[in-house]
């Protein structure tokens, strides 16, 4: 199975740049970013259902989504996948998210724990696999559920 690392390949840049902004971007983040490490993997014949990440990659069990893709302010790290089929998956991890007061670009940074669930998975139009398209985040600030990148 080929290893996907588009946190490696655009989180770096992304973090540089937001960085040469003046947004600071947080030390999970960050470290994932220029780490390397892997990040989830691409659908293999066996994987009937993915979540697609912000760079339109195809990706099962990612460490990390990112639920602003546009400006990088609320992510999802350090997924433990319990769990990945057609329906629903389920992790835990951590979300980091900037509270954006008085600005985002001087907000600060809040990690907290989390479990995730992935569900309403629906077949792509030209390909074999179905995605996942909301994902839904409990933790101690709460319930909130966001649409997936399609």
């Amino acid at each position: 199975m080929r290893r996907k690392t588009y946190v490696a390949a655009l989180g770096l840049p992304l973090a540089a740049l937001l960085t040469g902004a003046g947004f600071m971007v947080p030390s999970a983040f960050a470290a994932t970013a220029g780490s390397g490490t892997d990040t989830g993997t691409s659908p293999s014949a066996g994987d009937d259902v993915v979540v697609v990440d912000c760079a339109h990659q195809l990706q099962v069990k990612p460490d990390t989504i990112s639920l602003a893709c546009g400006d990088g302010n609320d992510q999802l790290v350090g997924l433990d996948w319990s769990g990945w089929n057609a329906d629903e998956a389920t992790a835990t991890g951590r979300e980091v998210i900037n509270t954006c007061d008085p600005s985002c670009a001087d907000g600060s940074w809040q990690s907290y724990p989390v479990t995730v669930r992935l569900v309403d998975s629906k077949p792509f139009a030209d390909r074999p696999e179905r995605y996942f398209t909301r994902v839904i985040v409990d933790g101690p600030n709460g319930h909130h559920e966001h649409k997936l990148a399609e």
